[in-house]
């Protein structure tokens, strides 16, 4: 269905989620389109978008782990709430009001594209390693204070069709 029809996954135990698509929820204020509520979240080879308000959430000392997976199209991409760990490895965050919400988390070979921020709220205190990050000319930062450290860079992905999810 299109438009925000549903509210969000929470989990409290463990849920392995591999190339699944979780789109359009109406989650709002600090709980995720999924919420690793105490619980541990594996998510490889999938994609979160078009949220009402953040992709994902580790709440209650929950477990996010995010392999080769696509956050686009949301306000925001990691948000901050709870002492939960989250970790991302291989992602794109796409077109968001900010990527990173907060420190503690930690992201590995990620690319950074459209993102009106790429963190806020003390993310800079978030592990960025070989990460990309990029803004067209005219939208949002121009140049992030990580780049030229930990193999982090600034610089154009040329993605396929990134309008179209196609990264």
């Amino acid at each position: 269905a299109q438009g925000v029809d549903w509210y969000q996954i929470r989990v409290s135990l463990t849920a392995d989620f591999n190339y699944c698509h979780v789109f359009y929820n109406s989650s709002t204020e600090n709980y995720g389109g999924v919420e690793a509520y105490g619980g541990t979240i594996n998510f490889d080879n999938s994609e979160i978008a078009h949220t009402k308000y953040e992709c994902v959430n580790a709440h209650s000392s929950g477990n996010f782990t995010a392999r080769n997976s696509v956050f686009r199209d949301s306000s925001l991409g990691f948000g901050y709430y709870g002492s939960g760990r989250v970790k991302a490895y291989n992602c794109v965050f796409s077109d968001l009001s900010v990527a990173i919400r907060q420190s503690g988390k930690t992201l590995v070979n990620c690319v950074f594209y459209r993102c009106l921020a790429f963190t806020d709220q003390g993310g800079d205190g978030s592990s960025f390693s070989n990460c990309v990050f990029f803004n067209d000319s005219g939208y949002g930062a121009q140049a992030y204070t990580k780049c030229g450290s930990n193999g982090n860079i600034w610089g154009d992905p040329f993605f396929v069709n990134p309008d179209n999810g196609d990264f």
